[in-house]
């Protein structure tokens, strides 16, 4: 279905919120259920789970090879990437 006009809300400055836990780009992005807290992905070969009220870290996953492109919450508990 075609968006009209003045379908979708204003998307104003203060909705947004700076995000700086990976040391590149963040490639991917998951919400958990909860919907307090999010999983990123970055190019810097980490995922990190980050609250959303206050954009910090939770925790950072090391390990991958490669930079991590794809991250999934599963249960409202467990993180892939």
């Amino acid at each position: 279905m075609p968006v009209e006009e003045g379908d979708s809300e204003e998307v104003k400055e203060k909705d947004f919120k700076e995000f700086s836990g990976h040391e590149g780009g963040v490639e991917c992005v998951a919400y958990f259920p909860d919907g307090q807290h999010i999983v990123t992905g970055g190019n810097d070969k980490t995922a990190g789970v980050v609250n959303v009220e206050t954009m910090e870290e939770v925790c950072v996953l090391k390990g991958h090879e490669d930079q991590v492109n794809y991250v999934a919450v599963l249960d409202n508990r467990m993180v892939v990437s």
